[in-house]
């Protein structure tokens, strides 16, 4: 190969670009001519274009460094040229990202922008259950299930989403506590249906021989780990049924429930 009586440059040598834009490189060659091929090598990316056309359309999804070979068929001389493209990724993250809860429980989403400019446009889909559909931050209310999805813009147009599960139960049972007099998970709360009228509740709390151990009469009391008799029972695996009775609002299906405690 001879030394090059050609001179081959870009437009532009480096380029930032939100992810899942694209562009097109500019090629310049002196003295322009016909008698050219042309071959594009990527590294740091893997995505697809034309690599033997001059300027092709690039959509890289990751930074990448793109070389171009210029071949003279006439000469067999050659030249080069490079092109670092900057992709920058939206990415969001959403606290929490899933979570389990009872019906009509609260709980507030934090979103966080990672590799944006801010100020940002946020827009909450569905709209259901939501104290705000355009902020970074709602407080959802939700009596059944749901997936959200927030859309955000950044001051660049760049785009990112993210994600948010609540999977809502009617008994949402706490499996472990510690009942020891350090005044952390000292009672297991019993955590369910609201009260309304009509409705009524059956707790009961087996030993793993199937031996009752709790059984209360006030049914906003928790257990503080005693049996019947007010002596504290030993370490190990409780089984906690639950029925409701009353309450047609209410499947069959969720009106009988066993735990592991």
């Amino acid at each position: 190969v001879q030394t090059a009586p050609f001179n081959v440059s870009l437009g532009f040598t480096d380029s930032s670009i939100c992810l899942g834009d694209t562009l097109r490189p500019i090629v310049n060659l002196n003295p322009a001519g016909t008698d050219y091929t042309y071959q594009w090598a990527v590294s740091g990316g893997s995505f697809q274009f034309n690599t033997t056309e001059a300027e092709p359309l690039l959509e890289p999804n990751a930074t990448s460094t793109l070389t171009l070979t210029v071949n003279d068929t006439v000469t067999n001389c050659r030249d080069f040229a490079t092109l670092t493209v900057t992709v920058n990724p939206l990415q969001v993250l959403v606290d929490p990202a899933a979570t389990v809860m009872n019906p009509d429980q609260r709980v507030q989403f934090e979103t966080t922008v990672l590799d944006g400019f801010p100020p940002y446009t946020y827009t909450w889909t569905p709209d259901t259950f939501l104290s705000c559909i355009d902020c970074s931050n709602p407080e959802a209310n939700p009596s059944e299930s749901v997936s959200y999805t927030v859309n955000i813009v950044d001051s660049r147009g760049c785009r990112g989403t993210g994600n948010a599960n609540i999977a809502v139960d009617p008994f949402l049972i706490p499996n472990v506590f510690t009942p020891n007099g350090d005044d952390i998970n000292d009672e297991l709360i019993l955590n369910y249906y609201e009260y309304e009228p009509g409705r009524t509740y059956e707790i009961l709390i087996y030993d793993r021989w199937g031996v009752l151990v709790f059984e209360p009469t006030d049914p906003q009391v928790n257990w503080n780990g005693r049996d019947l008799n007010n002596n504290e029972v030993e370490e190990g695996v409780y089984y906690m049924h639950i029925r409701i009775n009353g309450d047609p609002a209410i499947s069959d299906a969720q009106k009988n429930r066993t735990f592991a405690v």
